[in-house]
């Protein structure tokens, strides 16, 4: 400590409360290596630049677990280039770390290059809406997969990337965190895939991918195609039908790309027209996923499948309004409470007419078959007659003759019972 700053450590005194101090340097003084404590910490308390930083830290994290830990790990002269941040993003995020993480995570970043400190790391966190959304990422996330993400993808696409997910999705059991926890289980596939897919694809789309499809779905097709294809798919065709495109089988999904996509996307005509037409198809089968939830909640069965009549439904529902439908169902309720109220003149009334209907029902066929067969009678006598005349024509040929046998054969009628 005598070969700090004085001055320096005379304001950090002045700007921290004097309990805090006197509760945390005895802890420094123990539990900091004094190679650390010389190299790391003494740096940072007679850097007058910092001083804001360094008091904020302290007031705020005080000899935590996490703060030991990053002091004891850290390599010399990291610190510094790190606190550089915004210190309204830094302290909330380093506070929200977990010491596991800060330890497995945080430590491995600061031993990177002074260059991906100043220029990626720092920038990302004066980027980030949310700094608790930073310490959501690290305390799931391993280090061969940040590492490699902090060296491939610039600072402002992951800053997009993070700023379009909810704090939903990088929950434990949200889509994004799902997907930082199953990428340490293969961490060559972020080198391979997820890397170049984060710096090239839209921040949009990868919001989307992440967020439509699950996490254990989404590796195995990144681990089955070509990243090429993919990145020339989603340049080129609407995000929300890719969404639905990996959501089917795979198989189908490999056969779908197989082959010369991308050499087919690659020209600028053919990418436009698919583009378009992805777009007016997407259009459509949104339409009708919103139609078919409109008919389970027409009959209140949102969320457990469809079934026959969803659709048409969902149309009527369209048509009319919801509270046209619930209006409906309402007054067929009244209908047929009132009907039980009334249900025996009601069954009895209907059992006299079907009665009725029956009795005239009966006598109509009765007097239709009378009629009919005598009108056989009538017919066949007359074709009678005919034949007999016919018979004594004389033709050049028996053509008419024999097709006036045939067309009679059409009006021969049964006898009648």
């Amino acid at each position: 400590m005598r070969s700090a700053n004085s001055s320096v450590l005379q304001q950090l005194c002045g700007s921290v409360p004097k309990e805090t101090m006197q509760s945390m340097l005895p802890v420094f003084f123990r539990e900091v290596s004094y190679r650390q404590f010389i190299d790391v910490l003494v740096p940072l308390l007679e850097d007058v630049q910092l001083l804001p930083q360094v008091s904020a830290m302290l007031m705020s994290l005080g000899a935590s677990a996490a703060m030991l830990v990053v002091l004891n790990r850290a390599p010399k002269g990291k610190l510094s280039i790190v606190l550089k941040a915004p210190v309204e993003v830094l302290v909330p995020a380093v506070a929200a770390m977990t010491p596991g993480s800060a330890e497995e995570v945080l430590v491995p970043v600061l031993q990177e290059p002074d260059e991906l400190l100043a220029e990626t790391l720092v920038p990302l966190l004066g980027l980030v809406k949310e700094p608790e959304r930073m310490a959501m990422v690290v305390n799931q996330v391993d280090a061969r997969v940040l590492v490699p993400i902090l060296r491939g993808v610039k600072p402002q696409a992951l800053a997009d990337i993070l700023n379009g997910l909810s704090k939903e999705d990088l929950a434990p059991e949200g889509p994004a965190g799902q997907l930082l926890q199953q990428l340490g289980s293969d961490p060559g596939l972020t080198e391979t895939k997820v890397v170049p897919l984060m710096a090239l694809a839209a921040p949009a789309t990868m919001v989307r991918l992440v967020q439509g499809i699950p996490a254990e779905k989404l590796l195995k097709v990144l681990e089955s195609l070509e990243i090429e294809g993919i990145l020339r798919l989603l340049e080129n065709t609407n995000a929300d039908f890719v969404v639905r495109l990996f959501n089917g089988p795979l198989d189908s999904v490999v056969q779908t790309m197989a082959g010369s996509v991308a050499d087919v996307l690659a020209d600028r005509t053919i990418a436009e027209l698919v583009k378009h037409s992805t777009n007016t198809l997407q259009a459509g089968l949104a339409k009708a996923d919103d139609v078919l939830a409109r008919g389970q909640q027409a009959r209140g069965a949102e969320g457990d499948g469809y079934k026959f009549g969803d659709f048409t439904v969902g149309l009527i529902s369209m048509a009319v309004g919801q509270e046209s439908l619930e209006r409906g169902r309402e007054l067929m309720e009244q209908h047929m409470e009132k009907a039980k109220q009334h249900s025996k003149p009601i069954q009895e009334g209907w059992e006299a007419l079907q009665k009725d209907v029956a009795e005239k029902t009966e006598s109509i066929q009765q007097n239709l078959h009378e009629s009919l067969g005598q009108n056989a009678l009538k017919i066949q006598a007359g074709l009678a007659r005919g034949r007999e005349k016919l018979s004594t024509l004389s033709c050049s040929s028996g053509t008419a003759y024999t097709k006036g046998l045939q067309e009679e054969e059409v009006f021969d009628f049964p006898e009648p019972r």
